[in-house]
């Protein structure tokens, strides 16, 4: 991700409809924006992402055994595209194992 686009939500707090990620951390919901142009949850950052190179972005939530999300995966395309069915299924895994590392490291730390 470029550096200026990474200052520029530094700190923003998730939230239902603020982007992509701080949607599905806040709803715990996949959510695809395939057009940043257009899509409601960037308005407010519709001029960083654009500047940035970045039209289009999905993000998953991962969770831990208990349903709490613990982070998000976000994934952004330079074109406006929507991922196919296969895509989303890769990701859904890859959430999958992320939740489980960080409930397996939060134990081994603890």
């Amino acid at each position: 991700m470029p550096e200026a686009y990474c200052q520029a939500i530094d700190g923003i707090e998730a939230a239902l409809e603020v982007g992509s990620c701080g949607h599905a951390a806040a709803s715990g919901e996949l959510v695809i924006a395939e057009d940043l142009s257009q899509h409601p949850y960037w308005r407010d950052y519709q001029a960083i992402a654009l500047a940035a190179g970045l039209h289009a972005c999905r993000s998953l939530p991962f969770k831990d055994d208990n349903g709490e999300v613990l982070g998000t995966f976000g994934i952004y395309y330079t074109l406006p595209t929507r991922p196919s069915a296969a895509d989303i299924a890769l990701v859904t895994e890859f959430t999958r194992l992320a939740g489980l590392a960080v409930q397996f490291s939060a134990t081994t730390v603890s």
